[in-house]
């Protein structure tokens, strides 16, 4: 990152600093989701008590519901291009890490093929090699769907934008006793793909998985 210049203003003393490579990057699939894709939400609170109890891991347990899901519902794991909507053969499912440089997306690739302990160990490896910089593009590509994990932030709720190329992501809150432990779900999908109603059944098959992980087994 380059070094932070002093600036005199009207407003007083400020700090000017540069975006990181990585940054920029973010900032241009920021505003190039926000120009071009149509999107609309979806809410659900979800229980996790039944997994916390088990002691699952609600970030792979969500990763795991989603790759599921996805399977079942493939009209969220495509890409929309010229009034079509192309359904992807692989679940590949871009992880949030949040890093010294933001948040980083790289890949789990066919989640859908991997069982909880597998998605956890892939996991934590693919967000440790995100943290260290050690990743190779690649490694970042492919992506079918996002998921933001309720461990990225300690808010309630998470709205994220979709990515250029998919047509959804999801995103967690911080878990909370509301008496029992839960999370509140935040669905953004891009509305030329998908109206609410296909939405709303892929995001009631998430918090149904959820809530019985014994059929994540």
């Amino acid at each position: 990152m380059a070094e932070a210049q002093p600036v005199h203003t009207a407003r007083g003393g400020a700090t000017e600093v540069e975006l990181t490579r990585g940054q920029q990057v973010a900032a241009r699939r920021a505003a190039e989701s926000r120009a071009t894709i149509p999107d609309i939400t979806l809410e659900l609170l979800v229980d996790l008590g039944s997994a916390l109890a088990r002691g699952l891991d609600p970030d792979d347990l969500l990763i795991a519901a989603c790759a599921r899901a996805l399977r079942e519902h493939p009209r969220l794991n495509a890409t929309y291009r010229d009034a079509r909507v192309l359904c992807h053969e692989r679940v590949n499912i871009a992880v949030a890490v949040a890093t010294d440089d933001g948040v980083a997306l790289p890949t789990l690739f066919d989640a859908d093929a991997h069982d909880l302990g597998a998605i956890a160990a892939r996991r934590a490896a693919i967000a440790a090699g995100a943290r260290a910089g050690s990743l190779e593009p690649p490694a970042f590509a492919g992506g079918t769907f996002t998921v933001h994990g309720p461990s990225l932030c300690a808010v309630d709720r998470v709205r994220v934008l979709v990515e250029p190329g998919q047509v959804a992501v999801l995103a967690a809150g911080a878990v909370r006793e509301r008496p029992a432990p839960s999370a509140w779900c935040t669905l953004t999908v891009d509305r030329r793909a998908l109206d609410a109603a296909q939405a709303g059944r892929f995001l009631a098959r998430v918090g149904e998985l959820l809530d019985q992980p014994a059929l994540l087994s």
